[in-house]
């Protein structure tokens, strides 16, 4: 399988990593699986996960009149009627959940898987039926962007799905995919009956496809 990455103005790009996975169609599609497109993923929006919160309308106030009644009730000495007015906004403290505000305005929402016959010359048995041909998670393209990957079939006669996402510093993303598909010239199968007893004759039919 031979890739070539390239930019958005279709310019080689060289030292470009790449997954290459080629996988048997017919599992990927028991799952209905689609390659995911990387530029969804690194360029999706986000929120900027600031928030504002004006604290105005916790604050509580004393009783106007109380307030009077204090400070009335001092001296003429700045000394104490700054005493004094502690002493009312000690009071009034004492009647607030301090916590309570502190934890609310603090709080907030963050959002952040070889047969051999019996008999005469060797017969080919198909054996290697694996889901998984290729998987190579670091595949460097060369100096025109462009890489070989060797793929050694399994024995399956199916259509093989070649799927490539590629990365190349750290703002430039792609994906592509591409089929196979494995075929046989000529292949026989036998079709032996699925029971037998003592006793039995039978003909053992044979399936022979090109």
């Amino acid at each position: 399988v031979r890739v070539n990455v390239a930019d958005a103005a279709g310019e080689p790009v060289a030292g470009a990593e790449m997954a290459v996975v080629v996988v048997d169609e017919a599992v990927l599609a028991l799952s209905g699986y689609e390659l995911p497109d990387p530029l969804d993923i690194f360029y999706r929006p986000i929120s900027s996960h600031v928030w504002s919160r004006y604290l105005r309308d916790s604050i509580e106030l004393t009783d106007p009149a109380l307030l009077d009644d204090k400070l009335s009730a001092t001296t003429e000495s700045p000394a104490e009627t700054t005493a004094a007015a502690s002493d009312v906004f000690e009071e009034v403290s004492a009647n607030l959940s301090g916590g309570d505000m502190a934890d609310e305005a603090r709080a907030g929402s963050y959002s952040a898987d070889d047969g051999e016959g019996t008999g005469g010359d060797a017969i080919d048995v198909r054996n290697v039926f694996s889901a998984l041909a290729v998987f190579q998670p670091e595949v460097m393209t060369d100096a025109d962007g462009n890489a070989t990957i060797d793929v050694p079939l399994p024995d399956s006669l199916t259509r093989y799905r070649v799927m490539v996402v590629a990365v190349a510093g750290t703002d430039e993303f792609g994906s592509t995919e591409s089929n196979i598909t494995a075929r046989l010239p000529l292949m026989v199968r036998p079709s032996a009956p699925r029971f037998l007893n003592f006793g039995d004759q039978f003909e053992l039919p044979v399936v022979i496809q090109n």
